[in-house]
C-alpha cells in the first residue's frame, strides 16, 4: 500500500512538474536541484520523518536508470558509433575501462575501510557518468564539428556501453551458494534479461509502425514494456530495458533529430528526480565522510578521469587543444551514476557498504559541482585556442 501511495505521489509530481515547466527548470539547474534536495532531506530527518525503504529506493532508481539508458541508446546506434564519432567511441571503449581499473586500485590503496569488490562495484557506477555540463555555449561555439559531435554523443554512448557491463559485474559479485539453482543466479537473471529485452526491442523496431511525430510515443511504450517484462519474469529489469533500447535503436527507422530529441527529453524528465532522490537520501553522507574520502573523490575527478581520457585520445584525429578539452569536459559522474548508486543501497553485491557508498556519494556530488563550474570556462578556452591555432595556420609560411 505504501509503495502504491509513493507511486501515485511521484506520478502526480511528474505531471505537475511537466505541465508547469518546473522539471525543465530543475534539469537546467542540476547543482541547485541537488543542494535543494540535500536541504529538504536534512529538514525531513530533523523532524523525524520515517526512513525510506531500501528496496523501494532500489526499484525507483532502477526504473529511472532503465528509462535514461533506453533513451540514451536511441541517440546513436552503437553499430555506427565508430563511423559517426571515432572520438566518442574511443572515450567509451578505451577510456572508461582504464578509469575503472585505476580508480579501483587507487581507492583500495588510499582509503581505509574499502574492500576490493565493494570498490569495484561503486567504480562501475561512477564510470556511467551523466554530470550535465552547460551545453549551450558549446553548441554555438566556433570549434571543430568533430569535437562538438563527440561531446554531444559521448554521454549517451558511454551509458549504452558501460551499463550492461556494470550490471554484469554487480551480478557477478553478488554472493550465492552452491545450492542456488541456475535460474536464481544473478548472472543468469542478467543475461536472460538481456536476451528478453533484446527480443522486445528487435520485434518492436521491425514490426511496430512508428509515427511521424516530433516526439513519438512508441519508444517510451517499448521501454515501459521491457521494464515490466523484466520485473514480471524475475530478471534484471535494467538489463532488460537497456537491451531493448540497444536493439530498438538499431531496427527502428528513427530520424537523427528524433533520436536527439528522445535523449534530451529523457535527460530533462529524469534528472530532477535522480538528483532530488540522490540529495535527499544521501546528502548526510557528505557531512560525515572523512578527509581521505574527499581527497580520493578529487583525485578521481582530476587525474584518474582526465589521464585515461587524454591517453585514449592521444592518437585520434583531433587537434591537441580539442583532445585536452574533451579530457576535462565530459566523463564526470552525475545523473546515471547517482541512479546506479541509489540502486546499490539494497544490493547484496556490496559487502561493506559504508565506505564505498560514501566515496561514491562524494564523487558524484563533486562531479556535478565541478562540471557545472568548469564547462563554460573550458569551452571559452577551447574557442580561444582554436582561433589561435587557425591564425597560426593562416600565417604559416608555405
Amino acid at each position: 500500500m505504501t509503495d502504491l501511495f509513493v507511486t501515485i505521489v511521484l506520478l502526480t509530481i511528474f505531471a505537475a512538474g511537466l505541465k508547469s515547466g518546473a522539471l525543465t527548470a530543475m534539469a537546467l539547474r542540476p547543482l541547485l536541484t541537488t543542494l535543494g534536495a540535500i536541504l529538504v532531506g536534512a529538514l525531513y530527518r530533523r523532524f523525524g520523518g520515517p526512513v525510506a525503504d531500501p528496496e523501494a529506493v532500489r526499484l525507483f532508481a532502477q526504473f529511472g536508470l532503465s528509462m535514461l539508458a533506453f533513451l540514451a541508446a536511441q541517440q546513436c546506434r552503437l553499430s555506427r558509433l565508430l563511423s559517426v564519432s571515432p572520438t566518442a567511441f574511443r572515450l567509451a571503449v578505451i577510456a572508461n575501462p582504464l578509469i575503472l581499473a585505476i580508480f579501483t586500485a587507487t581507492a583500495f590503496i588510499l582509503v581505509p575501510g574499502l574492500d576490493l569488490w565493494g570498490t569495484l562495484v561503486v567504480g562501475v557506477a561512477l564510470v556511467l557518468g551523466g554530470a550535465p555540463p552547460v551545453e549551450k555555449p558549446l553548441m554555438s561555439a566556433p570549434i571543430e564539428e568533430k569535437t562538438r559531435c563527440a561531446a554531444r554523443l559521448e554521454g549517451a554512448a558511454c551509458l549504452g556501453i558501460a551499463l550492461p557491463v556494470a550490471l554484469i559485474i554487480e551480478a557477478g559479485l553478488t554472493p550465492t551458494t552452491l545450492s542456488t539453482p541456475l535460474i536464481a543466479q544473478p548472472i543468469f537473471k542478467s543475461l536472460a534479461g538481456f536476451a528478453v529485452g533484446g527480443g522486445i526491442g528487435l520485434l518492436a523496431g521491425r514490426l511496430v509502425p512508428l509515427s511521424n511525430a516530433a516526439l513519438p510515443v512508441l519508444p517510451f511504450l517499448v521501454a515501459l514494456l521491457a521494464f515490466g517484462a523484466g520485473l514480471f519474469l524475475g530478471f534484471d529489469p535494467v538489463m532488460t530495458t537497456i537491451a531493448a533500447g540497444l536493439l530498438y535503436a538499431e531496427e527502428a527507422p528513427l530520424r537523427g533529430a528524433v533520436r536527439t530529441r528522445l535523449w534530451r527529453t529523457g535527460e530533462r524528465w529524469i534528472t530532477p528526480f535522480a538528483l532530488g532522490a540522490f540529495g535527499f537520501l544521501l546528502g548526510p553522507i557528505l557531512g560525515q565522510a572523512d578527509f581521505l574520502v574527499w581527497v580520493m573523490a578529487l583525485i578521481t575527478l582530476t587525474a584518474v578521469r582526465a589521464g585515461p581520457r587524454l591517453l585514449a585520445l592521444q592518437y585520434s584525429e583531433l587537434e591537441a587543444q580539442d583532445r585536452r578539452f574533451l579530457a576535462w569536459f565530459g566523463g564526470a559522474p552525475g545523473v546515471a551514476s547517482a541512479l546506479m548508486l541509489l540502486s546499490l543501497l539494497a544490493s547484496p553485491a556490496i559487502i561493506v557498504q559504508d565506505q564505498p557508498i560514501a566515496l561514491a556519494t562524494v564523487t558524484v556530488f563533486c562531479g556535478i559541482l565541478i562540471t557545472r563550474l568548469s564547462s563554460v570556462p573550458l569551452t571559452q578556452r577551447l574557442v580561444q585556442e582554436t582561433a589561435l591555432a587557425q591564425k597560426k595556420k593562416r600565417y604559416r609560411p608555405a
